[in-house]
């Protein structure tokens, strides 16, 4: 793609990326990366074209893109001829990034020392990672691949199952209420003895009997999520019941958003959900703040952070906690963008 299109490509798109990594010396390891949507893009990393990109892979680097806005924005401001003078480098491997965003234009000069040039190395080859392993598959290639790699859903009911579905419908004829599992570990077996005992009684003791130390954890400071999931109709429902989400569950929760590979991202993400389980409602705050991050004692890189940050966000959302960002505070690197904790029920 020639200067000129590209550069006309870039003003007449809401949505674009450009980057380069090379040298002169060596064109093998060069990194030419052109991209706006599935169908306009030019891409050749290493001496390797790319001739297709699927919509699911368009999304992932929107939202790797997304996740690095702040960096990218706060990059580009520090770039001033000033420190252009007095930073960047002759020779060596050029790199440099360009990201159109609505009508935000981001460009960031790579050949300098420093942070930024090591930041401007790190958001390349995590692009060029993306594009590698997911390059050359077509949107309905991906399609394919993910209807042959879907397990079959077992439809068949078990005794159990029509044994459960008909204390739930007694349990709730009789008190008003749907039955549910307990969590984390409860099974359809123990949900049914309860109801039993409940029916034999006249007596609605469900909660008491599926969580007989309720009382005692709470006073022992185990942590409790305000909804309960009902696996009878597979919701999450508010009502006057409480999932109990102690220290080892929190864990397993978040080890299934972050994976279990890397334990400096699972201890943070630990750490930073800790802090927000136990912030008021209506608090504004950040990572940074919530962490005491001081980057001169130990710095994170500006992609781990955007990395933590979204995983904190994820994990947010499996626990049912609501954060709202503050689009007023943008605050620069990932652990400085304010959000608030906000109540569930205003809505």
């Amino acid at each position: 793609m020639d200067n000129n299109q590209s550069n006309l490509n870039m003003q007449n798109t809401d949505f674009g990326v450009r980057v380069y990594s090379g040298s002169v010396s060596n064109n093998s390891k060069k990194i030419e990366i052109e991209i706006y949507d599935e169908n306009h893009f030019d891409i050749k990393i290493e001496d390797k074209r790319f001739e297709s990109l699927s919509k699911q892979l368009i999304n992932k680097i929107k939202d790797f893109i997304r996740d690095n806005l702040t960096s990218l924005i706060e990059c580009s401001k520090r770039e001033t001829n000033s420190y252009l003078d007095n930073n960047a480098y002759d020779g060596g491997i050029a790199r440099n990034i360009t990201v159109k965003w609505g009508r935000l234009l981001i460009n960031i000069d790579g050949q300098v020392n420093g942070n930024i040039g090591e930041f401007t190395n790190d958001f390349i080859n995590h692009l060029k990672e993306l594009i590698i392993k997911e390059g050359n598959k077509s949107t309905d290639d991906v399609i394919r691949e993910s209807i042959e790699n879907v397990v079959p859903i077992q439809t068949k009911t078990t005794p159990i199952d029509n044994e459960f579905e008909k204390y739930c419908k007694l349990y709730e004829e009789k008190f008003g209420k749907r039955a549910y599992i307990a969590e984390p570990s409860g099974t359809k077996e123990q949900t049914i003895n309860a109801i039993k005992i409940c029916l034999e009684k006249n007596e609605d003791l469900l909660d008491k009997l599926l969580y007989p130390n309720l009382e005692k954890d709470m006073n022992n400071g185990v942590l409790y999520s305000e909804t309960r999931k009902d696996l009878n109709n597979d919701k999450s429902i508010e009502k006057d019941g409480m999932i109990m989400i102690n220290d080892e569950n929190l864990k397993t929760i978040i080890e299934e958003v972050v994976g279990n590979e890397d334990q400096y991202l699972n201890t943070t993400v630990y750490d930073v959900m800790k802090k927000i389980i136990d912030l008021p409602t209506e608090t504004t705050t950040t990572i940074a703040d919530l962490i005491n991050y001081n980057p001169n004692e130990t710095f994170v890189e500006p992609l781990t952070q955007g990395q933590i940050r979204r995983l904190v966000k994820e994990t947010c959302k499996k626990l049912n906690i609501e954060l709202e960002e503050n689009r007023d505070g943008f605050g620069g690197l990932a652990y400085y963008y304010q959000f608030k904790k906000v109540d569930n029920n205003r809505f």
